[in-house]
C-alpha cells in the first residue's frame, strides 16, 4: 500500500509533466484531495503571561502596560470589547499575531486576551 505522500508525489509528477490541473469541483478529483498536504498559512502567535503594571484610561488610545514591559494600545471601543475589564495587578494571558523572530518593539496585532486572576 502506498503512503499518502507517495501518492501525492505521483500526482504532482503527473500534473507537472502533463500540465494537469486538479480543480476541486470535479467529482473524480475528490478522492485525491485528502492526499494533498495541507498548508498552514496562518501567522504564528506569540503568547505571553504577565501582570498588569499600569492602565492609562485618560489617553487616546488606552494603554495597558505589563510588568514585562509589553504594552497594548486600544481604542475605547476595543477596550470595551475585552472579555473582562482588566485591572492593575491582574494576571493576563495575551497572544500577538506575529513571528517570534521579529523584533519585539515592532507593533503586532492582538489575537487573544484572557484575564487569568
Amino acid at each position: 500500500m502506498k503512503t499518502k505522500f507517495e501518492r501525492f508525489l505521483k500526482i504532482k509528477e503527473l500534473s507537472m509533466d502533463h500540465n494537469l490541473f486538479f480543480p476541486e469541483n470535479f467529482d473524480w478529483v475528490k478522492e485525491y484531495i485528502p492526499f494533498m498536504p495541507k498548508i498552514d498559512i496562518e501567522m504564528p502567535m506569540i503568547i505571553k503571561k504577565s501582570k498588569i503594571h499600569m492602565i492609562k484610561y485618560n489617553t487616546n488610545p488606552i494603554v495597558i502596560q505589563f510588568e514585562d514591559k509589553s504594552k497594548i494600545f486600544c481604542s475605547y471601543d476595543q477596550y470595551r470589547r475585552l472579555p473582562k475589564k482588566p485591572e492593575k495587578g491582574q494576571m493576563v494571558e495575551f497572544g500577538f499575531m506575529g513571528s517570534p523572530d521579529i523584533e519585539q518593539t515592532q507593533p503586532m496585532v492582538l489575537k487573544s486576551f484572557r484575564v487569568i486572576s
